[in-house]
């Protein structure tokens, strides 16, 4: 009987060893960020990194597309056809998400901010204004706290700017040494498409129905792919403290904003954050929107692209607080 159970303990043992050792060895392999058949755009090279991109029209003028903490190009879908007859109009998959390289640090605002400004080099980009969904809003809010040259401002679309997002013991676990890669992989069946569908239908709300047919079974694809998944763990984790760091450069950025947010967002914080951040930095413009949820892009593209033609334009002169419009500046 005492056989027996030192059998039992050595074969558990020897399983969890096994298990343990092919989370952190077997399961260590880089992301693919192969471009299979049907997903558009390119491969730009920035920093040694690879980042997928979607580029269309042409100009001395530009535009960058930035998505939100766990997203795509492909969320720009609406709004790249209002702008590319005007403007060279770049969208691209932030590092570690979609089909771009994860960069080899931790997946910071600052890093993103810094590879967006490389990327602004790399494509000789000139006067450009920068449209940010959420994470990406602030991603360019670091970025105009950078100040370079070639930017000319953003719009900010319900854009995260402070703290106070939780994370939870799911990202610690995607993000620990050694074994966190595995982990996501071992993780990732037990998410499901369900899961994931009820989710986004929990975040869209409520323009759930207006959503392209395709838009949640893209997604299903991508949130289960280990790469993005342990970007976004990066972003949830360094979140709080980016933004803490970022907020107190706002009454000091230069640049023009203009803010776009549903009061319908099911990020409720969001709705009086937006507010705080068009009151702390000098002459931005915040511009509400009733019945409009997280991904405002897709009911209002057009807000969106006036937004963009404005600040082009420098046509907005008044700042503050405008519902509905975007006000003279």
């Amino acid at each position: 009987m005492i056989l027996l159970r030192k059998i039992f303990w050595y074969i558990t043992l020897a399983t969890a060893g096994l298990f343990l050792l092919l989370v952190a060895i077997g399961f260590q392999v880089d992301q693919d960020t192969t471009l299979t058949p049907g997903v558009a755009g390119r491969h730009v090279l920035v920093d040694g990194l690879k980042l997928r991109a979607l580029e269309s029209g042409t100009g001395p003028k530009s535009v960058i597309l930035l998505h939100g903490m766990l997203g795509s190009a492909d969320d720009w879908e609406t709004v790249i056809p209002l702008l590319e007859g005007r403007y060279r109009v770049i969208a691209i998959d932030r590092p570690g998400q979609g089909f771009s390289d994860a960069p080899h640090e931790d997946n910071t605002l600052a890093v993103n901010a810094r590879l967006v400004r490389e990327l602004m080099t790399v494509l000789d980009l000139k006067d450009v204004v920068v449209v940010g969904h959420s994470y990406g809003g602030s991603v360019a809010l670091q970025l105009a706290s950078d100040a370079p040259p070639a930017l000319r401002g953003l719009v900010l679309v319900t854009p995260g700017a402070y703290p106070g997002f939780p994370t939870g013991v799911v990202e610690r676990l995607i993000t620990a040494p050694l074994v966190g890669r595995g982990l996501t992989r071992v993780l990732i069946p037990l998410i499901g498409d369900e899961r994931i569908r009820n989710d986004l239908t929990e975040i869209v709300a409520p323009d759930g129905a207006i959503m392209p047919k395709d838009f949640f079974a893209k997604r299903q694809v991508l949130w289960k792919r280990p790469g993005p998944l342990r970007a976004y763990a990066e972003h949830s984790l360094a979140y709080g403290t980016d933004l803490e760091r970022l907020s107190q450069s706002y009454p000091k950025l230069k640049e023009p904003v203009v803010i776009l947010q549903g009061d319908a967002d099911s990020f409720q914080s969001l709705r009086v954050t937006s507010a705080r951040l068009a009151q702390e930095i000098p002459g931005a413009t915040l511009r509400t929107f009733p019945a409009t949820g997280h991904y405002l892009q897709y009911r209002h593209p057009q807000a969106v692209a006036e937004a963009v033609d404005q600040l082009h334009g420098m046509t907005i002169k008044n700042p503050r607080n405008h519902r509905g419009a975007v006000g003279p500046r």
